[in-house]
């Protein structure tokens, strides 16, 4: 059941826009992600029994993120963090024995795209997973992983430049 009082708050005072929830340390608690706008995002370890209330990692830029997604993108098991910026590259940061590095691994070649979300799926049907992600303006793209690296352009883009794209999902089309 719901209570009416928070049980957990952050100490942290930023313009959040996102959350995604993911076990980046493997401990089989879940961890939370937090897209900021304008400031760095920062996830916040679950110690077992709550989140703590100081954040254990934080991007080194402060980006106008939209959304934070988790997936295993190099294929070594644990969750790494995609995270959507609006007029400014997507980036993605790498997970290395239960930590974010603080720099991205991976970032979209532009900067002009306005991302408001990204989601993780296997599009070319190879068994690893691709970045999806939608704009406001100048369509969506997919970046496909070649053997746990996503290619630094992307494979597949929608070409209406007058599409208003907030949030994406996968699916299954044809069964």
């Amino acid at each position: 059941m719901l209570q009416p009082d928070a049980t957990w708050v952050s100490t942290e005072a930023e313009q959040s826009h996102a959350v995604a929830w993911g076990d980046v340390d493997g401990d089989g608690d879940l961890d939370l992600a937090v897209a900021n706008r304008g400031s760095p995002n920062h996830l916040y370890l679950n110690d077992g029994k709550m989140l703590q209330t100081t954040t254990v990692w934080t991007s080194a830029d402060s980006d106008m993120s939209r959304n934070v997604a988790w997936g295993d993108v190099d294929g070594d098991g644990d969750l790494d963090l995609a995270v959507a910026n609006d007029i400014r590259p997507t980036k993605v940061y790498l997970n290395e024995n239960g930590m974010l590095h603080s720099e991205a691994d991976w970032a979209t070649s532009t900067a002009i795209d306005q991302t408001w979300d990204a989601a993780w799926g296997d599009a070319d049907g190879d068994g690893d997973l691709d970045l999806a992600v939608a704009n406001l303006y100048g369509g969506n793209r997919i970046y496909f992983n070649q053997n746990g690296q996503l290619d630094s352009s992307p494979g597949w883009h929608s070409t209406a430049s007058d599409e208003l794209n907030y949030d994406l999902a996968w699916g299954d089309m044809d069964g």
